[in-house]
Formats: C-alpha cells, structure tokens, sequence
C-alpha cells in the first residue's frame, strides 16, 4: 500500500514505515529474539513487585498549537514524552 499510494498516509508515519524498509530477515529475527530475552528478563525481575509508581511524563506537555507550527518536532518531543511508560506501553504479553 506504501509503495503504490504513500500520499495516502502523513508524513510521519510514512517516515516511520519506510524506515523498516531495508531491515533484513535475519537482524530483524536477531532484535526479535533479543526483545523477547529482555521482556523475560524484567517480567522474573518485577516477579515479586506489587506496585511499582513513576511518573508518566518527564515535564509539562508542550501546546499542541506549538508541535502543529513546526512538525519536525513531534517526533522528538513524543521520545522525550513516552520514555517513563514506553516500557509497558509496547509490552505484548
């Protein structure tokens, strides 16, 4: 669908699609492999946690009205944004 209709997506998600474009099979098998050794990992570490509490954003949110005028910015801003809960916001168990 990217390749015959990109106009179809906004600009930031046809960058983040295209960006798995060139990975190969065999890295990709490598970090999947890698990602579920991880999630095993934290999931015996966390065995015995009850609660664990963080704050879900590191500082204020910025105006929507100042991510609009200059989009180049949201992708920073959102890595800055989701780094306390994109440990759990990706977690597929």
């Amino acid at each position: 669908m990217v390749a015959s209709s990109p106009q179809l997506y906004q600009p930031e998600t046809l960058r983040r699609i295209r960006s798995g474009e060139h990975v190969i099979e065999a890295n990709y098998q490598r970090a999947l492999q890698t990602l579920q050794d991880e999630r095993r990992e934290i999931a015996n570490r966390f065995e015995a946690t009850d609660v664990f509490v963080t704050p879900t954003t590191p500082g204020l949110a910025p105006r929507i009205s100042d991510l609009m005028s200059d989009p180049s910015r949201l992708r920073s801003t959102e890595l800055v944004l989701l780094r306390n809960t994109r440990p759990v916001n990706a977690n597929s168990s």
